[in-house]
């Protein structure tokens, strides 16, 4: 099992304290850790019988729950060609970084560049030098929109 989310924006049943994780710990704090995510699988195994199994004898999860009963394999992995990643696109522009900063703060891999970043826009002197940049296009805009109606 590899690269479950089990990351939900909506009030969700892990927000409540069922599992037991304690009370000053927010959920958005546990989404990604390992204590948490094994929490929650043992939690929907006991409670509502679903059944994990791990699909790698060298995988962590091994230890947690029982490798996958191998029945009637006919699967044959097919030989991919060496660069078959290159194909992937990768959209220019500030969209790729902004992704990043999204999840390194959803993953709590802070560095030092998204802080400086994050602490540069919280001050309120760039703030206010920020706005003073942008009033003269905001009135511009305004002007055009009054002029369209």
């Amino acid at each position: 099992m590899r690269g479950y989310v089990l990351h939900n924006s909506k009030s969700h049943i892990i927000t409540k304290d069922v599992l037991g994780l304690g009370g000053g710990v927010s959920y958005r704090e546990l989404s990604f850790e390992k204590y948490a995510d094994l929490k929650k699988l043992t939690f929907l195994s006991k409670h509502y019988n679903v059944k994990f199994y791990s699909l790698c004898p060298n995988s962590p999860l091994t230890s947690y729950f029982p490798l996958a009963p191998i029945t009637g394999n006919t699967f044959i992995p097919s030989k991919k060609p060496d660069n078959y990643t290159k194909d992937i696109l990768i959209p220019k522009g500030n969209g790729v970084e902004s992704m990043r900063d999204i999840l390194r703060l959803d993953l709590h891999l802070y560095d030092e560049d998204v802080r400086k970043r994050n602490r540069i826009k919280n001050n309120i002197y760039f703030r206010i030098f920020d706005d003073l940049m942008r009033l003269p296009r905001d009135i511009k805009h305004y002007l055009q929109n009054l002029k369209k109606g």
